[in-house]
């Protein structure tokens, strides 16, 4: 892998969106439990083997040198487990010094990194080796670039449906890894996004579930929300059974039963009551999002997303040039969408719509900003609002031709 991976580094110009492309670095292979889920592929590789760091950071700077500014390091199914450090019981352990080592050998190498992020985290090995994992988490923080996520695959709390599927975490454990997570990196740059925020993986369909299942996950849920914790995002899934795993032959061939009712009722229950929330204090109105790629229209409206793990997909309430990018800021939420401007916002480029997006603006100060433009600088703009007072928190985001 290092060999090739260093040699075939000339082949990221070849994608059609270069430069604007994230890169995923694999550090490892299968995983370190001894027993794995039942649904997992994982365990169907021939042990797990964990990359060198010198051949990692070999591939990033080949990378770099063809111009790649944007890396996910990953792959694997538990970053905190790499570079495969075991104690003298022969159990895999945190190795926090040589994590901090490739982070810093990586901002080394890429000085002028656009985002650094990483892939999955085994929230029972948080749990199971809090002190070093908060120490992982911290180092991760300081390297990395805002919005990334530590992808927990959760999968259930119902303790019936972890023990016939062997998951990884209990919900205690699950609690407590997002506990440290947010406590590593739930600060901001600025205005910017948290900078290491958890996610959850939630997946139905698994033996043992049952109505409770669903109400179970639902108090977990509430119980990280009750505590003023942050999630970046929250994934509910269908399992599929792969033949070669352990759930193929449990169900004998067969596709998994799930209660499409039920499980489309809890999905639209925790994109409203959780997810919508939980955005609004990840991405408050006033936000920063550096370098939004924009991708595609659609009713007036421009949707781009930065080169991230998880990125937010940004609606822009104008038309803009595709194949850019653009800094914006956050005027408004969906369930997991946001409403954003360019930033600093450029208000004589602004149509009707785009202005009421403004808070604090809406669709009549609109029109009357737009009788009364262009405008030259912030105080003849101000001068035609009748109440200036309304965007006194908001001044610093506006552009003009004088500033």
């Amino acid at each position: 892998v290092d060999r090739w991976a260093s040699a075939g580094a000339s082949m990221v110009k070849h994608h059609p969106r270069f430069p604007h492309v994230i890169v995923e670095i694999e550090t490892a292979r299968g995983c370190e439990r001894d027993v794995h889920c039942t649904f997992c592929t994982e365990g169907m590789l021939h042990g797990i083997h964990f990359r060198e760091a010198t051949g990692i950071l070999n591939e990033i700077a080949a990378l770099a040198g063809e111009g790649t500014t944007a890396f996910r390091i990953g792959k694997q199914p538990n970053l905190f487990a790499w570079p495969g450090r075991r104690n003298t019981a022969g159990v895999t352990i945190p190795d926090p010094k040589a994590i901090h080592d490739l982070f810093s050998g990586i901002a080394d190498i890429v000085p002028n990194l656009n985002t650094l992020h990483i892939d999955n985290v085994n929230p029972g090995f948080i749990a199971a080796n809090p002190g070093p994992s908060l120490e992982i988490a911290e180092t991760i923080a300081r390297f990395n670039t805002p919005g990334d996520v530590a992808a927990f695959g959760v999968e259930s709390v119902d303790p019936i449906v972890i023990a016939q599927n062997n998951l990884k975490s209990d919900e205690t454990q699950a609690l407590q890894a997002v506990e440290i997570i947010n406590r590593a990196g739930a600060h901001r740059d600025g205005h910017s996004l948290p900078k290491l925020l958890p996610g959850i993986n939630l997946l139905f369909g698994l033996p043992g579930e049952s109505a409770r299942t669903y109400e179970a996950n639902w108090d977990f849920l509430n119980r990280v929300a009750d505590k003023g914790l942050l999630l970046r995002r929250i994934n509910i899934r269908q399992v599929m059974a792969f033949p070669g795993t352990p759930l193929y032959r449990i169900l004998d061939g067969k596709s998994p039963r799930i209660n499409k009712v039920r499980f489309k009722r809890f999905k639209q229950r925790v994109q409203e009551q959780i997810e919508g929330p939980m955005l609004q204090s990840v991405a408050p109105v006033g936000t920063i999002l550096r370098r939004v790629v924009l991708e595609y229209r659609q009713q007036g409206v421009t949707f781009g997303r930065q080169l991230a793990s998880y990125p937010l997909l940004v609606g822009f309430p104008m038309d803009l040039p595709l194949g850019t990018v653009c800094d914006a800021v956050v005027v408004d939420h969906g369930f997991r969408s946001i409403t954003a401007l360019p930033f600093p916002v450029p208000i004589n480029e602004l149509g009707r719509r785009a202005l009421a997006s403004i808070p604090g603006i809406g669709i009549p100060r609109a029109q009357r900003i737009l009788q009364h433009g262009p405008y030259q600088s912030l105080p003849q703009f101000l001068a035609a609002l009748d109440d200036p007072t309304i965007l006194e928190p908001i001044q610093s985001w506006f552009q003009f031709p004088q500033t």
